[in-house]
C-alpha cells in the first residue's frame, strides 16, 4: 500500500487528511513505496483563512539570515507542488514540506495525488 506520513502519522494515500500544524512549525510529508508506474506525484495543502507555505526544501537546513531558493516553494492558502519522479532512478519515496506561518495550530486539508506517466491519476493501490 502507498501511504505518507505526516509527523508521526502514516496515512493511506487515498482520501483527502486533515492534519494539525503546529505555529510556526514545518512539518515533513514522506511518500513511501511509491510504485514504479508512477511518474509524478502532486502534493496539495488547503485551509480557509491561514497561510501555509509547501517547499521541497526543508526550511530548517537553510540558515537563519537567508531565504528558501526561488522557484522551491509556494505560499498560500490553497496551495500544491508537483514532484517529478527520476526516470533513471528507483525512488521508492518523496518528501515535501509544509510550515505553518502562524501563531497558533491550524488543521489543514492534505492530499497526495499519484500519477502515471500517462497523465492518469493511480492511487489506488493495495
Amino acid at each position: 500500500m502507498v501511504t505518507f506520513n505526516v509527523g508521526n502519522r502514516t496515512l493511506p494515500v487515498s482520501l483527502s487528511q486533515s492534519v494539525s500544524l503546529v505555529p510556526q512549525e514545518t512539518t515533513r510529508i514522506q511518500v513511501q513505496n511509491i510504485p514504479s508506474t508512477v511518474k509524478f506525484i502532486l502534493f496539495e495543502a488547503h485551509h480557509q483563512r491561514s497561510t501555509l507555505r509547501m517547499s521541497y526544501v526543508d526550511p530548517n537546513a537553510i540558515p537563519l539570515h537567508e531565504e528558501l531558493p526561488h522557484g522551491s516553494f509556494v505560499s498560500g492558502r490553497h496551495v500544491g507542488l508537483v514532484y517529478q519522479l527520476d526516470q533513471e532512478k528507483e525512488t521508492n519515496s518523496s518528501i515535501m514540506y509544509l510550515s505553518n506561518l502562524r501563531f497558533e495550530t491550524i488543521t489543514s486539508l492534505i492530499q497526495v495525488v499519484l500519477y502515471s506517466s500517462n497523465g492518469k491519476c493511480c492511487w489506488h493501490y493495495s
